[in-house]
């Protein structure tokens, strides 16, 4: 008898979680996908031979689990090959005083529903980032310049119609990239949210889609180098 391999379209979600309660809860919802191969430890390196496409944190509340966490994001820092990752935690505010400075692709609270965890993962998996809602005003990267926060970066990106966007325009795709709402990059350039709409509509066009999620997704596909 031979044990089935995963197809190799699959996408291999690593489920890291202190406590096995966390990571199998986790791991039991994921498993009703059959495009996912989902595997699941107690810490980043238990994984070192199983590398995935994404590796999904679950964060508890405790002490304990605040220690743990610091060891597995010093793991993903210090390992360039590492995949994206994506944490989850139990409420938003767990994190204030870390913005801007997390390895981690995404930011989900865990009483997400499976259809849009499963979501983000493949988001996450073709360079973009994903944030709850409820989490973006204590975790997502500032555009403040300061060390507490990330910088607008003064890149060239180029439009899918074979033009370099303006230095303005490439600011707000940043950003976009980042998961800047049309208010916060309003505020971190310094322009009128109606500004910032004239912007992303520019853009639609540019990139021939016709909402900020595609804009993000076409751009990485005419600039791979843009998310780093």
């Amino acid at each position: 008898m031979t044990t089935a391999q995963p197809r190799l379209d699959m996408l291999h979600v690593r489920v890291v979680g202190r406590t096995a309660l966390n990571r199998y809860c986790v791991l039991a919802g994921l498993e009703s996908d059959a495009t996912l191969d989902v595997d699941a430890a107690e810490t980043i390196d238990d994984l070192k031979d199983k590398p995935g496409s994404v590796i999904l944190l679950v964060h508890g509340t405790t002490k304990e689990d605040m220690q743990w966490l610091d060891q597995q994001l010093q793991s993903i820092a210090l390992d360039a090959s590492a995949a994206p990752c994506v944490l989850m935690l139990d409420q938003a505010g767990d994190l204030i005083g870390r913005e801007g400075v997390l390895p981690v692709a995404g930011c989900l609270l865990s009483s997400v529903e499976f259809d849009a965890l499963t979501s983000a993962i493949r988001s996450v998996a073709v360079g973009l980032r994903v944030y709850s809602p409820e989490v973006m005003a204590d975790f997502r990267p500032r555009a403040s310049g300061t060390a507490e926060g990330q910088s607008v970066r003064n890149q060239r990106i180029l439009s899918s119609q074979g033009r370099w966007l303006t230095p303005r325009q490439s600011q707000v795709a940043d950003l976009l990239m980042q998961g800047f709402s049309n208010r916060d990059i309003a505020e971190a350039l310094g322009l009128s949210e109606s500004t910032v709409k004239v912007h992303i509509r520019t853009l639609m066009s540019e990139f021939q889609v016709s909402n900020r999620t595609q804009i993000v997704s076409r751009l990485l596909q005419v600039n791979p180098s843009a998310s780093h």
